[in-house]
């Protein structure tokens, strides 16, 4: 669906995804705080609509199997 189309469900995915890659960026350089956006989309909900996995490492082996590891559920 073309960005164009000013749908609020896409509008609504895109701040979702966009909230969790502000938090991986700063994981990647190394600070521990909360990004604001991530905090607004998946902290200010009770703590069973707010799980998020957070995974620090993925291969992909020569038999196209993948391994995922760091794999920590948080509340």
């Amino acid at each position: 669906m073309p960005k164009s189309s000013h749908e609020p469900g896409l509008e609504v995915a895109d701040f979702i995804v966009s909230a969790a890659s502000s938090q991986v960026q700063r994981r990647l350089r190394g600070q521990t705080a909360q990004a604001p956006d991530f905090n607004d989309v998946f902290c200010r909900l009770p703590a069973l609509g707010c799980r998020y996995r957070e995974i620090s490492h993925v291969a992909v082996d020569e038999n196209n199997l993948v391994t995922v590891t760091g794999v920590a559920l948080a509340l």
